[in-house]
């Protein structure tokens, strides 16, 4: 797999209309596991599904799961209706930034988690939008961004600004440089998502749930705190989620049921 990666301006990213974008996601038809990476295929004509009843009959909700799992000669290949998420797993000089998810959270209550949805375009430009719309990052007040290289979803990340009453001009921000630290690069694979004839690629921690039979991609990028200028603060602008930064040592003392499963996977991995 190389490291060719789609233009945002796609057909995949530009499918679900922007009113909609809480409401749909796409499913794939068939996920394929094996030593070069994993790859998801997803339908054109049959892609998208909603979370409510109120989605109306031009997106109707799907029962979504495995109907076949097949494991042969060090490949895994899963068929059916199969919901897969993107999100990015923030550390900031080692201590890792987690939100808690409400009692009355649709899924998994009361544990942490990272930023991280289903996805509504392709996996790469999903993880790094919902960590733009769940975390928002100021330096004594002032707006800071993680800088990953996407200038399309820095511009998310703008409308987050704004909407909070945050009318900096992007000259004025404090930029984070973002990058996979060294110790976790090698959890990353290639992941190959193809949308009919357009093929996107990006590098991912892959976590398969099985319980809730979804593919879980995360990329761990690390920050730096900006040396000895302003200090910096995390919150939640989408849902108020509290904000917590913990060591690594503060991540091994939780137990599984206080994190998301992918947060509790990955904290397996890297202990």
């Amino acid at each position: 797999m190389d490291d060719h990666r789609m233009s945002h301006t796609s057909r995949m990213n530009r499918r679900i209309p922007p009113d909609r974008a809480d409401e749909l996601f796409f499913y794939a038809k068939r996920v394929v596991a094996d030593d070069e990476g994993w790859r998801i295929d997803v339908d054109p004509a049959h892609c998208l599904t909603g979370y409510a009843d109120e989605v109306d009959v031009a997106y109707p909700l799907r029962e979504l799961g495995v109907d076949e799992r097949r494991i042969a000669n060090g490949r895994t290949v899963y068929e059916g209706r199969i919901p897969f998420s993107a999100g990015v797993v923030l550390l900031v000089e080692g201590t890792f930034v987690m939100l808690y998810r409400d009692a009355d959270a649709p899924s998994d209550p009361c544990k942490w988690t990272s930023p991280a949805g289903r996805c509504d375009h392709d996996p790469t430009q999903t993880a790094y939008r919902e960590l733009y719309e769940e975390l928002l990052v100021r330096a004594n007040g002032r707006p800071a961004v993680v800088e990953v290289g996407d200038e399309s979803a820095v511009a998310r990340y703008e409308t987050t600004l704004r909407e909070r009453g945050f009318d900096h001009p992007r000259e004025q921000w404090l930029r984070l440089p973002a990058s996979v630290p060294d110790r976790y690069d090698s959890l990353h694979v290639p992941v190959e998502t193809h949308y009919g004839d357009e093929r996107h690629v990006g590098r991912f921690w892959p976590y398969w749930d099985d319980a809730k039979e979804t593919l879980e991609l995360r990329t761990i990028l690390e920050i730096q705190r900006p040396g000895d200028g302003p200090s910096l603060s995390f919150s939640d602008p989408e849902y108020g989620r509290r904000v917590e930064q913990f060591t690594l040592d503060d991540l091994l003392s939780l137990s599984s049921d206080e994190l998301v499963p992918a947060n509790a996977a990955l904290r397996e991995e890297i202990s």
